[in-house]
């Protein structure tokens, strides 16, 4: 036999009072309606999401209540998780999530200098490995590993080569220096490198 049980979706504009509810329920928190309404504008509606951002805070914040200026507080705490995210859907050669990630992580105000020496390992060990050579995984989740290895298969070789040399603009313009052949925004050059492996296959 089997349990069939109705969950209804959540209507939007309810969504702040579920998101304050759950809060109380599980974490004993108390919720500022601004700091509830912007828990539901970052997730999008997608109840799992929002549990989890619930949970992340009961974390990252020891308080009895949380307010807008704490849930702004923990997008630093949790940008390594947002930025690990944009490595692994570069690597998986999903464009639309690439572009979403670097968005979100540009709209809460991440300074691109901060993670860029990462995605330049990324690059640097895609190239190694589209060579033959090994490369240090020390640290690396088996999913980044994994990822990597299908990566460097698909690649081709020169394009790893341009998105290395791209990304040394980048690095330039997120510091304020001039780049031939740029618009100066180090945003959207930073988002054309990461989607060059997303978009283009052998």
């Amino acid at each position: 036999s089997s349990v069939c049980i109705r969950t209804d979706p959540i209507d939007r504009n309810a969504l702040p009072r579920w998101i304050t509810e759950r809060a109380k329920e599980k974490n004993g928190q108390t919720l500022t309606p601004e700091a509830a309404n912007l828990i539901a504008e970052r997730t999008e509606g997608n109840l799992l999401a929002t549990s989890q951002e619930i949970q992340k805070l009961a974390l990252l914040v020891n308080k009895p209540e949380i307010d807008v200026s704490d849930v702004l507080d923990a997008v630093s705490d949790v940008s390594r998780f947002d930025q690990e995210s944009l490595f692994l859907a570069m690597l998986e050669g999903d464009a639309g999530q690439v572009s979403k990630i670097i968005d979100s992580l540009q709209g809460e105000n991440v300074q691109i200098p901060s993670f860029l020496w990462m995605l330049t390992d990324v690059v640097r060990n895609l190239l190694l490995l589209n060579r033959g050579f090994a490369v240090r995984t020390f640290g690396l989740s088996e999913a980044h590993r994994s990822a990597l290895n299908r990566a460097s298969r698909r690649a081709n070789p020169k394009l790893l080569e341009l998105m290395f040399h791209r990304l040394s603009d980048v690095d330039r313009m997120s510091k304020g220096l001039f780049v031939e052949s740029s618009d100066g925004d180090a945003w959207q050059e930073l988002k054309a490198v990461c989607l060059m492996l997303s978009l283009k296959r052998k």
